[in-house]
Order: structure tokens, then C-alpha cells, then sequence
């Protein structure tokens, strides 16, 4: 039966309401008797709108591990379908297939064409260039395999995998002399798997990690465990050249009680905030550099009043990520809407929905709507390729969007593409992206990585290759020529050089290669090393590791992680609430700010007291450094 077939997927491959299922039931019972639907277009709007909660849901909370499962049960949906069902089903399933090929190219271009920050001097590949102060050499030991496992989210092992880490043991051989085998696992069983192995004492000396609460494994719970290793006196021994390039900060959201457990990202990324807007509307008139909100709401104002056939403006993010910190907040948890004041030391939570600055944002939002200024469509919710799509098209002018490196591009890549795209189809316009509130620190991600644009690397405690392990970590980040080579594959075969930027051989492009872009590189990423592609300018990467390096700290409370144990039903229930009650009606322009107090009262019956209290507490008694 088609109904309890889509419920079971649903169930099965994202995190999705009980309220949503029951919606989406609903509207798979017409797809068994599509006869029965007189109404398509009521039909399309209302499983569409289902969708897009699920799919909001899952970018809210930044699980991007979820849109990924989506995506793959959304094809799986298609492939049991058949008949009048198909026709009904045809627009859900389009919806999901556009978003795994964004996703899957978006990823496939991340994972290559990035090398920001190559100019900055703390982070050239010359002075990077560190050589591995190895305590054994490949004639003093026995031979040993290192095994890897890494989550499968787009393509797992690649045609020329085999090959390149043959090459690799070749280079290394009398380093330290190992062999490597490096497995991929289905998403929807990697944690289980992976834990069962590290409890068993299953062959196995490293896993692939983000923070918790992604999907994929809680390192934290598992240092609790004893199921990983303690790397606090192990990566300065073993990993010196790897230890010297962390910051401090970075270092210590690895840590669970003081000890370190996770290597974290080399890749820093951070939630700048921009206004993506058509620069040649802003010169024809007269409007200035937009730097804050109000600047913003002029510009939609004057596209308003000239530009008849055309939506203003676009919000594409949620309340939170674009306006807590430009009101003076960093956010402690994005998904259940917690700040505290980017100055407070001791770090006081409040609920953003009560703050001063919330109400402003209320305004805004409230006042762009009521002026339609905004395409208030959920489509293309937090994927900045969809939205500038509808700015090519002609549908919208502009938007507001958080993040510097959310998906894989970085805000010049945008400006790059996207004004390429425009002039070689002689499109009229020109796309510019505005920082906004320049003069803010932005909040760096926390670099343990949220499993997709970055990850981490943890090592199992019952493994007896640690000192290998972390010398082969050691000597991937230790010189340019080491990095390629695991990260890019063979020069000639998989890539070309032009300069210090990647070309590729006849035959070989981004998406078709035998070795690039394979799952699990995430975690290996180095803002020092990465390379672009040859077509984009090269100031790209000096513009990203200067927003990154001079415009960016990570905030307080990063390396922090809460136990939740005791208010996880109170934060699910608060976590539904904000998204039902506030943000979706808040973007799609439906938010009465009359029934305000209903909503801060049914927030406070969740108990969101009880919630502070408890996460007060534990901040409270944390070791910060």
C-alpha cells in the first residue's frame, strides 16, 4: 500500500514529525485513488508543504545527514511506484530528486575546488610544509593494515581507490609501513555498525565523525565508554607536524572532559551573514552599500516602487542564523533557538524568542511580508544555488542568507559563478553579495564538523596501531605533494596542475573521476592545502581565509557538549513548537504577532525553564579551558 509504504521511508531515511507523517499519510491516500482527488493544485500545495517541514526541519537543525537520507528514500519511493500513482507522485519525487543532485554536485564541487587562505602567512603550503618526526621507520617494525571506515553519503569507494593508496603505501613504506584499507558504510547503519565493531574489538583503528547529534556517531558518548582512544599525549608523540596547525579553540572541540578524543577539521568555516542582491538594481538607483537590515529594507523598498514584474527579496535562512548575532548574540544551539550575549563571559542562556531583539526581528520580517517584499515560497529553503536560480530567472532580485561555506561554495565562488553564468547567456544583471554588519565578529563553526562540508577523525581505543595511525594523519598534512596525492589522486591521471590551481586531464572533469570526491575527505580537509580549479579567479581564496581568519572567532561555549539525558523530551517539544509557531510562519509570512504571548506561554508549558536550568547547570560545573 502506497500510504504506509511513504510513512515507512519517511520513518526510515529522516527526522520527521508525528503531525508531518500524519499529514503526509493523508496525502499519499490520494496517490491510491487519484480519481478521488478533484483538487491537483490543493494536492501539490499540501504535500509540498509537508515536504518542505521535513526538509526544513533537517536544515534547521543542520543534520545535513538527513536531507541526505531524504533524498535516497525519495528515489527509492520512485522505483516503487507505478501507474496513476506515478503521476500523483511525479512532484514529490521531483522535488527530492532536485534536491539530491544539488546536494550531490554541491558536494562534488566542494570537495574539490576550494584552496582559501593560501596567501594568508599563517597558513601558506610552504610553511606547512613539516616534516613528520616519526618514532619508528618501516625497518624496525612488521608490517600492519590501517583500517578506516567512513559513511557512504554520496559515492563511497572509487574506481581508482585501490590504486591511489597502493601508491600511498609505496611512498610510505619506509615511514612506517602500512598497508591501508579503508571501508564505506550505508549512512542508515554507519553509527550502529560502527559502534558494534569498537565494542566487539572488531578489526578497526579509526572512524569518521561529526558532532553529535548529525546522524552519525556521538563522540562523546563513546569517549565516555571507553570506546576511543585518548589522544591527549599520543598526537603530540606521534602527529607533532599535525598537532602544530590547530588552534587552541579548534583543538579543544575535540576534547570530552579535558582528554582529547577527535581530530578536528583543518577547514574553519563560519556563519557570516549576506544580503545576495542585483548589483546593477543598486547603481541604477542610487542606493548605498548594504551593510545593515535597514539598508536591506531600502533596497526591497526601491525594487518594489521600480521593478513591477519582480519579488524584492527572499529570506533563505532561518530568524536565528541571520539576525542573533548581528543583535549581539552568539547562538549556543541553533535548533532550539538558545543564545547568549556574545560579551557574557558566563555565558547566561536565554530563549531567543524572549529577547528585546527577537521582537525586532518580528518587524522586519512582518513589515517586508506585509509589503510584499518577499516571496514567502518555502521552496529552496537554505539552498543558496535554487535561490539565486530564481534570481537568474527573474523571479527575485535578492535574499538573506547565513554562511560562509555552508553547503561547499564560498560567497566568491557565488558572485563568480553566477555572474559568469549570466554574461556568457546574456542575461542582464550582475549579482553582488553584501556582508552585512562587517564590523561584527562572525561565529565560527565548531570544527568537528557537521559530517557533509567537514568532519573529524577519531581512533578506536582497542586498536594497537595508534602510533601508525596518527603518523599516516601526520604525513598527509605535512607537504603539499602529500596532500594532492590523497586528496586529488594521481597528477596526470586524475588532475592537472596550472600553477597552484587544479585542471584535469581530456576525459576527466569534477563529477567524472575515478578518484576525487570520495566520501569521508571531510575530514581531512586543510585550509592550508586545498586547491580550486583553475576557471576561478585566484583572489577568490584570499577573500574566504580573510573573512574566515580576520572576521570570524568561535564563540565560548564550542567544545561544550550538553548531556541532554534529562530534558531530551522537553527540547523535542520545544524544537516543534519554535518551527511550527514561529519560524515557518515567520518566513512564508503567516506570523501574528498578536498571538505572541500564546506562543511564549505554550513555550513555557514545554518547559523551557527547566531546560535553561539544567543546561545552566552543567555549563555551569565545565572545565572550560
Amino acid at each position: 500500500m502506497i500510504c504506509n509504504w511513504l510513512c515507512q521511508v519517511f520513518i526510515r531515511n529522516c527526522s520527521v514529525f508525528s503531525h508531518h507523517l500524519t499529514e503526509l499519510k493523508s496525502a499519499a491516500s490520494l496517490c491510491k485513488n487519484p480519481d478521488q482527488n478533484p483538487k491537483p493544485k490543493e494536492f501539490r500545495q499540501k504535500i509540498m508543504r509537508e515536504v518542505m517541514l521535513v526538509v526544513y526541519n533537517s536544515f534547521m537543525s543542520g543534520k545535513f545527514i538527513d536531507l541526505m537520507r531524504a533524498a535516497a528514500g525519495m528515489s527509492e519511493l520512485a522505483g516503487h511506484t507505478g501507474g496513476s500513482a506515478s503521476a500523483a507522485l511525479q512532484t514529490l519525487n521531483e522535488v527530492f530528486f532536485e534536491m539530491k543532485m544539488k546536494l550531490i554536485i554541491a558536494l562534488a564541487f566542494f570537495l574539490i575546488i576550494l584552496t582559501p587562505g593560501c596567501n594568508n602567512t599563517s597558513t601558506t603550503p610552504q610553511e606547512q610544509n613539516v616534516t613528520t618526526q616519526n618514532a619508528i621507520t618501516g625497518d624496525d617494525v612488521d608490517p600492519v593494515t590501517l583500517t578506516f571506515y567512513f559513511p557512504q553519503l554520496t559515492g563511497g569507494e572509487k574506481a581508482d581507490t585501490n590504486l591511489v593508496l597502493s601508491e600511498i603505501e609505496d611512498m610510505t613504506a619506509d615511514l612506517f609501513n602500512v598497508s591501508l584499507d579503508f571501508n564505506w558504510l550505508p549512512p542508515g547503519t554507519y553509527a550502529d555498525t560502527v559502534l558494534e565493531k569498537l565494542a566487539s574489538g572488531a578489526e578497526l583503528d579509526a572512524v569518521f565523525c561529526g558532532l553529535p547529534g548529525q546522524g552519525l556517531l556521538d563522540f562523546t558518548a563513546m569517549a565516555r565508554e571507553g570506546l576511543l582512544a585518548d589522544l591527549t599525549d599520543a598526537l603530540p608523540q606521534y602527529a607533532p607536524g599535525l598537532l602544530a596547525q590547530f588552534e587552541r579553540d579548534d583543538l579543544n572541540c575535540g576534547r570530552v572532559d579535558g582528554d582529547l578524543f577527535v581530530i578536528p577539521s583543518l577547514f574553519p568555516m563560519s556563519d557570516n551573514i549576506y544580503a545576495i542582491v542585483r548589483q546593477d538594481f543598486v547603481e541604477s538607483y542610487g542606493l548605498p552599500p548594504i551593510r545593515t537590515f535597514d539598508d536591506y529594507g531600502q533596497y526591497l523598498a526601491a525594487i518594489k516602487l521600480n521593478e513591477a514584474d519582480i519579488m524584492p527579496g527572499k529570506i533563505a535562512d532561518t530568524s536565528i542564523a541571520l539576525f542573533a548575532r548581528a543583535s549581539g548574540y552568539a547562538v549556543f544551539d541553533k535548533e532550539h533557538f538558545l543564545v547568549y550575549g556574545w560579551a557574557d563571559d558566563t555565558m547566561q542562556l536565554l530563549p531567543w524568542e524572549q529577547t528585546a531583539e527577537f521582537m525586532n526581528v518580528v518587524g522586519y520580517l512582518s513589515e517586508w511580508a506585509r509589503n510584499d517584499y518577499l516571496d514567502l515560497n518555502m521552496q529552496g529553503m537554505g539552498d543558496i544555488w535554487n535561490t539565486i536560480d530564481l534570481i537568474i530567472s527573474g523571479d527575485i532580485s535578492s535574499f538573506l542568507f547565513a554562511g560562509e561555506y555552508r553547503i561547499g561554495e564560498t560567497i566568491g565562488i557565488i558572485e563568480y559563478s553566477f555572474n559568469n553564468y549570466l554574461e556568457s547567456n546574456q542575461i542582464p544583471g550582475e549579482i553582488k553579495a553584501y556582508r552585512l554588519y562587517p564590523e561584527l565578529q562572525a561565529q565560527m563553526l565548531n570544527p568537528v564538523g557537521n559530517g557533509l562540508t567537514t568532519g573529524s577523525i577519531a581512533l578506536s581505543a582497542a586498536s594497537d596501531k595508534i602510533d601508525r595511525t596518527l603518523m599516516f594523519m601526520d604525513w598527509i598534512q605535512s607537504r603539499q605533494e602529500h596532500y594532492d596525492l590523497f586528496m586529488y589522486g594521481i597528477e596526470g591521471r586524475h588532475y592537472e596542475l596550472q600553477g597552484e590551481q587544479l585542471s584535469f586531464p581530456d576525459g576527466v572533469t569534477i563529477d567524472q573521476n575515478d578518484y576525487m570526491a570520495w566520501d569521508g575527505r571531510q575530514a581531512f580537509k586543510n585550509l592550508a592545502f586545498e586547491r580550486f580549479v583553475a576557471v576561478l579567479p585566484s583572489d577568490t581564496r584570499d577573500d574566504y581565509s580573510q573573512n574566515i581568519r580576520g572576521n570570524a572567532v568561535l564563540a565560548p561555549h564550542e567544545g561544550f557538549y550538553a548531556d541532554d539525558a534529562n530534558i531530551s523530551d522537553l527540547l523535542e517539544q520545544r524544537r516543534q513548537i519554535i518551527l511550527t509557531d514561529i519560524e515557518l510562519p515567520l518566513l512564508t509570512g503567516t506570523f501574528d504577532a498578536n498571538n505572541i504571548d500564546i506562543v511564549f506561554e505554550k513555550l513555557r508549558n514545554t518547559g523551557t525553564d527547566d531546560i535553561i536550568t539544567d543546561l545552566q547547570d552543567q555549563i555551569a560545573s565545565y572545565p572550560f579551558p
